[in-house]
């Protein structure tokens, strides 16, 4: 397992890795900022990313800034999708409370 951190919107250094052949994935808050960070960079870097979806159950937290970023749902799964229609506007899941399997051991 390697952890990568690159910290908040400092993905201009992503461009210098070269993109890993096994699965890899970005985790984030489901806000407004943590997931405009998520297309650029599978547009721009890593086509191959996917995003860590949270599972249940999940802990909504209500938004605390207004949701301002436009999502190209065509760069998300069916189940972020689902997830996405859940939670915008008024809503978000910090990224400390996401339960994953991928997360787990």
């Amino acid at each position: 397992v390697e952890l990568w951190y690159a910290g908040g919107r400092n993905t201009a250094k992503l461009k210098f890795i070269i993109e890993p052949k096994l699965p890899f994935y970005y985790l984030c808050d489901w806000d407004s900022k943590g997931l405009e960070i998520y297309p650029d960079i599978k547009k721009n870097i890593f086509p191959n990313i996917e995003i860590i979806v949270p599972q249940e159950p999940i802990k909504f937290l209500d938004i605390r800034s207004e949701w301002k970023t436009k999502i190209d749902f065509s760069l998300f799964s069916n189940e972020a999708q689902t997830l996405l229609g859940k939670i915008i506007p008024e809503k978000w899941v910090e990224e400390e409370s996401i339960n994953h399997v991928l997360l787990t051991r």
